[in-house]
């Protein structure tokens, strides 16, 4: 979603070409949705930040994958953040007041979140620090940092819980318990409850829950199909 809400980046290949980020002005469907990223780079995890400009991961035909950031009207492209093509980077997440971005990358030989200057990707440091799994990093408007891990449960796979912690790296704790997978977080506006996807099993389908950040009021919001990667739309 826009900042306001009112329009919606998403991910395709509808022009039969590689995967990019694509804006869709009028959410009743009656536009053009329009490209925004180069035929030349496979675009994916975008995220709209409050600086008006759009951040997401990226691999390239030169063998580069990362961190980039475009304008919502296509121009502006700039890559913060390169790393080789062996080294998975992606799932930015921009801090309220646009100072860093959290994102996660896999140069430490398994998944961490790092953060990052969003200029020009100096000052990186890794956030999460463990070695297991830890995993698309979500920014709260309550400057929470909240994440998918394994640390419970090293090497059970498909086993996954969501974490907060700090931008300091201080006040790690557990969100969400349950047996099974959760993952694709999305906060609410006012960081009071957030959205995510849940799996008891491996072959269940996917669902999507919402709860309140203290741990009370679990609702499953889905029951038909498979269900998965939930946004909560912000408002003016």
């Amino acid at each position: 979603w826009s900042p306001n809400g009112s329009e919606l980046i998403f991910v395709s290949n509808r022009d039969l070409g590689l995967l990019g980020i694509w804006k869709m002005s009028n959410l009743d469907g009656s536009d053009q949705a329009i490209k925004l990223t180069p035929n030349d780079m496979s675009a994916t995890t975008p995220v709209w930040c409050s600086d008006n400009k759009i951040y997401f991961g990226f691999v390239d035909n030169s063998g580069k994958t990362g961190i980039a950031s475009i304008n919502p009207d296509a121009t502006g492209l700039t890559r913060i953040i390169e790393e080789s093509l062996g080294t998975p980077t992606g799932n930015p997440t921009c801090s309220p007041d646009n100072s860093e971005i959290a994102f996660e990358t896999f140069r430490d030989g398994n998944s961490e979140v790092y953060l990052a200057n969003p200029a020009d990707g100096s000052n990186q440091r890794n956030l999460t620090n463990n070695s297991n799994i830890d995993s698309q990093p979500r920014w709260s408007s309550n400057n929470k940092i909240a994440f998918f891990t394994d640390r419970d449960t090293p090497g059970v796979v498909g086993e996954f819980n969501l974490y907060i912690i700090n931008p300091d790296g201080s006040g790690l704790q557990t969100l969400t318990d349950f047996a099974g997978r959760e993952i694709e977080l999305s906060w609410s506006p006012d960081a009071s409850k957030f959205t995510f996807t849940k799996v008891t099993a491996i072959g269940d389908p996917l669902h999507i829950y919402t709860m309140n950040t203290d741990g009370t009021g679990l609702v499953q919001l889905t029951t038909e199909s498979t269900n998965h990667a939930p946004a909560w739309r912000p408002r003016p």
